[in-house]
């Protein structure tokens, strides 16, 4: 089984320093729930957001806080990077914002749009930002902000770029289906019945956490579709990730699940959490954190 790896949110955290000597660090953590995890593109940093309303920068190797910022007015919701020190962030304050991943600080505010913006994505290729509220928006490399004509039926929880497609994925919770459309087009590539909470991918695969209980993974390559269903129509799939072999995903029920790809069946579950566990991903070393 490979190594695991847990980032624990401490208000103090102990270190020895180089000479053996015991070292207080306040860790001030987040004073509530964490919506979203992102690794630095060195795989040397975790950041975290909060419905506090901050960003948390932790050190893989150490679990030490490094720094944090009250990136927003209201919780964030998802952040994830644009390029390798660049971070982008939404919240319900109704903004979408760029931030400096060294030293936390604001590059570039878009908004306030009409609604709480609930998702982010990014194509590292293209530069361009995708984020949805009511509504999907596109912002290309250039700083174009483009609102499509789609309408949420609440809002629009979940919204993936797949990188080498060039597709962007959106749905949400009040939402029946999930849609994939071309960035270049804005035409629709594929329709998926799935009330989306979380969608990741890797090349050409993609996979869907669903409220409902159910974890959906489709490859544009070979065309192969699946679904895993959870014992539990009432336990929804709060984060997803995927590497070469597993999938794992954070279970709104306090666990983590990790399926084998290949055939589809649990490999472990990872257990310990008194509430919902409400992101996942594996680092670039393929360890995971939640």
């Amino acid at each position: 089984m490979k190594t695991l790896l847990s980032l624990t949110l401490i208000l103090v955290g102990v270190l020895l320093n180089a000479q053996n000597d015991l070292q207080v660090v306040i860790q001030t953590g987040h004073a509530g729930k964490i919506n979203s995890l992102a690794i630095s593109p060195d795989n040397k940093k975790i950041y975290s957001a909060g419905k506090d309303s901050k960003i948390v920068m932790w050190d893989i190797k150490t679990g030490k806080q490094e720094g944090e910022v009250v990136a927003h007015e209201g919780s964030v919701n998802k952040i994830e990077f644009l390029n390798d020190s660049t971070l982008v962030s939404c919240s319900d304050d109704k903004t979408v914002k760029l931030w400096n991943s060294k030293n936390l600080t604001e590059i570039k505010t878009y908004g306030p749009f009409d609604f709480p913006v609930k998702s982010v994505s990014t194509n590292q290729k293209n530069g361009n930002i995708a984020f949805g509220t009511r509504f999907l928006y596109i912002v290309d490399s250039e700083g174009k902000v483009n609102k499509l004509k789609t309408l949420a039926y609440k809002y629009y929880d979940a919204v993936h770029y797949m990188d080498d497609l060039g597709y962007v994925v959106f749905g949400g919770k009040r939402n029946k289906s999930t849609k994939i459309i071309d960035d270049k087009t804005l035409t629709i590539v594929k329709n998926i019945n799935s009330t989306a909470l979380s969608i990741n991918s890797d090349s050409t695969e993609l996979v869907i956490g669903d409220l409902n209980g159910s974890v959906y993974y489709f490859d544009f390559k070979d065309l192969t579709e699946k679904i895993y269903s959870l014992n539990s129509s009432t336990v929804g799939v709060n984060g997803v990730d995927l590497n070469e072999d597993y999938i794992v995903f954070a279970r709104s029920d306090g666990s983590v699940e990790i399926l084998n790809k290949n055939n589809f069946t649990t490999y472990t579950f990872l257990k310990g959490h008194i509430s919902e566990v409400t992101s996942s991903l594996i680092t670039y070393d393929d360890k995971y954190c939640f």
